[in-house]
Formats: structure tokens, C-alpha cells, sequence
């Protein structure tokens, strides 16, 4: 029986609480035959110490160590070293089931799958939310996993919870210095599998930290999901022209999710400015691809609301901003009371 070794990457920044239960997620696998390749992206905190604990009594944990570069470059650090045939990611404050390896990589060498998909399990202070919309084992060929992708949210745009063939990534890398890294290269790594295998357990956990909800502060770096966006748009339309309508406002949606997260976050005075010229830049993204709207375009109506109703908009976003604001308080004092 085959028997190929799995490269685990993953990145560490300032995880001391939630590091040992990561890597004991891996160690305790019923597929052993894996490498972890953990970078160590300048930590601060104890995750130092602990990488270096594990990397001592493990072997197969290999262990880079380099100065804060964003999760890209740790990423990429990391995709230079592996040595195995199959990649998967886990974020450093997530982990996995103990048979997440068994299950996703038996489904590859079964199906004859480049690519497996997994669903994942959201987890907070106080509940857990899974996510899979496959309700049994579903093989997409390429056309069909990028009509997927394009047209559902069955696919989300994260690179965890998924298990690749390390020959899609020759020639991709996650672009440093950027948010939504993920984003940037998925629909080029769906394009480059042959076959991918969808399956119904969910085997990927991630934690939901409070203090990067919604209503965090701010930052002109979320203008990236712009150009993200953008991106894919091009894409599509080069290699997938029939499906362009699937995406066409897919620009015009990023422009106004920046502007309700400016909304969102009581951001709005201090980037006034910013918020009109992407009031601008929403309206004429919207005649330019006016044309090429049809049937199958979809707009989500919060965000239609920006062109067709600017002050309810306002509205809308600020108090969701403040309702959240409040749930967010009453799940920190209810973890609180149960800690």
C-alpha cells in the first residue's frame, strides 16, 4: 500500500496558548507518515520556547526561524524545504481531528484527486459552528470545481482545510505583505488540479479569537481585497470566459464590504476621505461592467445598498457594528464566568 509522506506548514506568530494543542493535533494522527514544517515568524511570546520544545522531542517537526514577515512569507519559507507529496496548512492557533490526514489523503490516492477538500469546524468561547455543504464524497474534474468555486460558497477561499498535491504549488507563492493571501492564489491552484475530492467530515477546527472581529480598528490594508478581487476577475475572464457574468461584480462587492468596514468599526471620521473615493470608485466599477451583467450575476443586497441606497447603507453597517460589538462583550464575559 502507498504510503507518501504529507508535509504539514505551519506558520507561528505569538500563539503560546493555542501552540501545544496544534502540534499535539498532528503528533496524535492515525497517519503518521508526515513531516510539520513549522515557521516561527518572530514570535514575541512563549511560542518561541515551545517551537523549539517540540522541534527537540519530534524529528519529523522541522523548525525555521526568521524575523515577522506576515504569514506569506512564513508560508513560502516553508514550501521551499518540504519534501513530501502532499501539502496541507493549519494555522498555528487551529488544529485538526486525528484522522484528518487519514481521511483526506486516502480519499486522493482512492479517487486519483490532486486536491481534497475538507469541512471545517468554527469555534468560539462559546459554541462551535461546523461548515461543509457536502453531504457525501463528490469528485469535481476542473471545469467543475471552478463553476463551483465561482458560483457557490460551497468552496471557501481558505487554503486550510484542504490537502494539495505539491505540484500545484510549482510557480505559485502567497503574495507577501498582503491580507486575503489565501484568496489571491486559490482559483489558480483549482485551476491547476485535474481532479479534486470533496468530502463530507469535518476535519479542520479553526478558533475564532474575539480580538479580530469585526469591530477591530481599521486599516487601509483591507483595501487588498480589492485587488484581490480584481484579480480573480481577470482570471476568469481569460481562462473561463463563459462564466465571466459569475464574477463580474465581484470588484464592486470588494469596494463596498472596505466601506462597510470602515462602517463597521466607527472608522467613518477618521476615513471620511477614503470612504467617498470608494463611494466613486463603487459607482463607476458599476458602469463599467454594467454590459456584462446577466441572469446569473449576484450581487449580495447589503452590498447593493451602497449604489441604490447610500444613507441606508450607512446606517445598516454602523449598528451591526455596535450590535456586534455588544455579542462580542457578552461572549468574553461569559467565557469569563466559565474560565
Amino acid at each position: 500500500m502507498k504510503n507518501p509522506l504529507v508535509s504539514v506548514i505551519i506558520p507561528v506568530y505569538n500563539v503560546e496558548a493555542y501552540l501545544p494543542a496544534c502540534l499535539d493535533s498532528v503528533l496524535n494522527q492515525t497517519y503518521q507518515n508526515f513531516e510539520i514544517v513549522m515557521v516561527n515568524d518572530g514570535s514575541t511570546d512563549r511560542s518561541t520556547q515551545i517551537c523549539r520544545e517540540y522541534a527537540q522531542k519530534d524529528s519529523r517537526i522541522k523548525l525555521i526561524e526568521q524575523s515577522n514577515g506576515g504569514i506569506s512569507a512564513a508560508r513560502n519559507a516553508a514550501l521551499k524545504i518540504i519534501r513530501g507529496e502532499y501539502i496541507t496548512f493549519l494555522d498555528s492557533d487551529d488544529f485538526i481531528s486525528s484522522d484528518a490526514l487519514e481521511l483526506m489523503l486516502s480519499s486522493m490516492l482512492e479517487l486519483k484527486a490532486e486536491l481534497c477538500i475538507c469541512g471545517m469546524v468554527f469555534k468560539n468561547a462559546v459554541r462551535s459552528i461546523a461548515y461543509n455543504c457536502f453531504s457525501k464524497i463528490t469528485v469535481f474534474e476542473t471545469k467543475e470545481l471552478i463553476f463551483e468555486y465561482i458560483s457557490t460558497k460551497n468552496i471557501t477561499s481558505n487554503v486550510c482545510g484542504k490537502m494539495y498535491r505539491k505540484e500545484l504549488f510549482e510557480g505559485i507563492w502567497f503574495p507577501v505583505g498582503r491580507i486575503y493571501e489565501d484568496a489571491f492564489i486559490l482559483h489558480e491552484l483549482l485551476h491547476k488540479a485535474n481532479r479534486a475530492v470533496c468530502i463530507p467530515s469535518n476535519l479542520y477546527i479553526q478558533n475564532i479569537r474575539e480580538g479580530s472581529t469585526v469591530r477591530s480598528r481599521f486599516s487601509e490594508k483591507y483595501l487588498d481585497i480589492i485587488d484581490c478581487e480584481e484579480a480573480k476577475m481577470k482570471f476568469i475572464q481569460e481562462h473561463y470566459a463563459e462564466w465571466f457574468d459569475f464574477v463580474v461584480c465581484r470588484k464592486y462587492s470588494s469596494i463596498a464590504s472596505v466601506m462597510a468596514k470602515i462602517l463597521l468599526t466607527d472608522s467613518y471620521r477618521e476615513y471620511k476621505g477614503l470612504y467617498r473615493s470608494l463611494n466613486s470608485m463603487l459607482l463607476r466599477e458599476y458602469e463599467a461592467v454594467k454590459p456584462f451583467i446577466t441572469s446569473n450575476t449576484y450581487v449580495e443586497p447589503k452590498y447593493r445598498l451602497a449604489m441604490n441606497h447610500p444613507r441606508l447603507f450607512k446606517i445598516v453597517f454602523y449598528y451591526k457594528g455596535v450590535i456586534q460589538h455588544l455579542k462580542n462583550w457578552v461572549k468574553r464575559f461569559v467565557a469569563k464566568i466559565r474560565g
